[in-house]
C-alpha cells in the first residue's frame, strides 16, 4: 500500500471516529444497587450525622444477619450488628442498623413508592432495606465524601451485599 493510500485511510478513519464519537451510542443508567445516604450534620444524634450505605433486599433483615455470621465465622467474637473488620491493613467499626433504626434515620418513601415494582407486587414479596455504618477508631465517618476511605469502603460493602445476591 502506498503512503498517499495510507494517509487517506488513516485521514477516513480519524474522521469517521471523530464523528460518531461525538454521539452516544448507548445511554448506560447508574446500576449500582446502592446507595450512600447522607447523614444529617447538624444532628445531636451521632448515628444521624453518620452516612448509611444502604440497599434493598427481598429476605428479612435476619438472613442477611445469618449471611454476616457464616461469611465472618473465623472471625473472634463476631457480632453481625456490631462488627470490626480490617480492609486492606486498617482497621473499620462496621454498625448494621435493625429495622426500627433503618426506618427511623432514612427516608424510604422515595424507593418504595415512586420506584414500585409491579412483579414484586403480583409476587406477594416485600421488600427490605439495610443500611450501615463505618467508621474509623477515631470515630471518622468512612462513607463521607472527603474521606480518604469512602470507595474503598464501598467497594467493600458492596462486596458483601453481592456476596449476600442483593441485586
Amino acid at each position: 500500500m502506498s503512503l498517499k493510500r495510507r494517509l487517506i485511510f488513516l485521514l477516513l478513519l480519524v474522521g469517521f471516529n471523530s464523528f460518531y464519537g461525538c454521539f452516544p451510542v448507548k445511554s448506560v443508567p447508574d446500576v449500582r444497587g446502592f446507595n450512600v445516604v447522607q447523614g444529617d450534620e447538624n444532628s445531636k444524634n451521632e448515628l444521624e450525622r453518620l452516612n448509611k450505605f444502604t440497599f434493598q433486599i427481598y429476605s428479612s433483615p435476619i438472613v442477611f444477619n445469618r449471611y454476616l455470621d457464616d461469611r465472618y465465622k473465623n472471625e473472634k467474637g463476631f457480632n453481625p450488628n456490631n462488627f470490626r473488620l480490617k480492609v486492606e491493613g486498617v482497621w473499620f467499626n462496621f454498625s448494621v442498623l435493625g429495622e426500627a433504626d433503618t426506618s427511623k434515620y432514612i427516608d424510604f418513601t422515595d424507593y418504595i413508592f415512586k420506584n414500585d415494582d409491579p412483579e414484586l407486587v403480583k409476587s406477594g414479596k416485600t421488600k427490605y432495606f439495610i443500611a450501615i455504618t463505618v467508621t474509623t477508631d477515631e470515630h471518622k465517618d468512612c462513607l463521607k465524601m472527603d474521606s480518604f476511605y469512602r470507595y474503598v469502603i464501598s467497594d467493600y460493602l458492596n462486596d458483601i451485599r453481592m456476596g449476600f445476591k442483593a441485586y
